[in-house]
This record gives C-alpha cells, structure tokens and sequence, in this order.
C-alpha cells in the first residue's frame, strides 16, 4: 500500500475498442454546442491482479438525438495483492473508493488522449473532452 492506502497500481496495456464518427446532420458552425456522455464499467480478473476499466465516451451535437462520435477503450490495471481485497464469502474484491478514483481519473484522462488522436484530420479535430472530476463516478453494473 501507498501511503494514502492506496495500493500500487500501473497500467498493463490500452485496448481502443471502437471509433466511431459520424457526419453531422447540419454544419456545427465554429462554436458548436457540445455535450459528451461518459461511462464506465469496471471487470476483475482477481487471479491476475488485473482490473479492467472500460470507458465509452459520446459526443453529441446538442441533444443526445445527434451523435457524432462514440469512443470505447479499456485500460488494464495491474493491481499489487488483490487478494488482501476479497470478500470474505471468496464472492469477488470489495476495492477501496481511493482507488477505484484514481483508476476512473487515469481511465478517463486517457481516453480523451486517445480520442484527440482519433480526431485528427476530421472536423472533430479541436473537440477536447473538458477536464472532468471523476471522483464519485459509478462504474455501470
């Protein structure tokens, strides 16, 4: 554990699962409103250490009936001694909010770095994903 009971974590590998843009409906002009949708679920491979956090993020124009992109990736953590985290019944990890956090601000940051390369050369090219505070983010079940 790190001194803000936090165990050690790092980032085994970075699967893009989906890219998906689509023309808009009418010109978004230069100033265009944008809302993004973020979610996330969460898997655990406890024998492995390794935890799975996969992000979906989709860019609408407006309201959520213009889609204009969607972007899946996973980032998978390796976790140091998962097992001090199982339930006592062996029926899965019961992790500590701090780093289920820490994995969401980390899994989140990434994507929008992913996505602003997946955007290069589209007219989606200067939307960035606004830096957000994932704390308190549930993961979908």
């Amino acid at each position: 554990m790190t001194q803000n009971n936090i165990p050690k974590f790092q980032i085994q590998t970075i699967d893009v699962q989906e890219v998906t843009i689509k023309q808009p409906q009418q010109n978004l002009g230069k100033n265009p409103n944008l809302n993004f949708d973020i979610h996330l679920d969460h898997a655990v491979m406890q024998d492995n250490d390794i935890f799975i956090a996969g992000t979906t993020i989709t860019t609408y124009a407006g309201s959520k009936e213009h889609e204009l992109a969607r972007f899946k990736a996973n980032c998978v953590y390796k976790i140091d001694n998962m097992a001090q985290f199982q339930k006592p019944d062996k029926s899965g990890v019961s992790l500590p909010e701090e780093l289920i956090s820490a994995i969401n601000s980390v899994s989140v940051s990434t994507t929008r770095g992913l996505m602003f390369g997946a955007f290069g050369g589209t007219y989606l090219q200067k939307v960035v994903l606004p830096i957000i505070d994932t704390q308190g983010f549930a993961p979908n079940s």
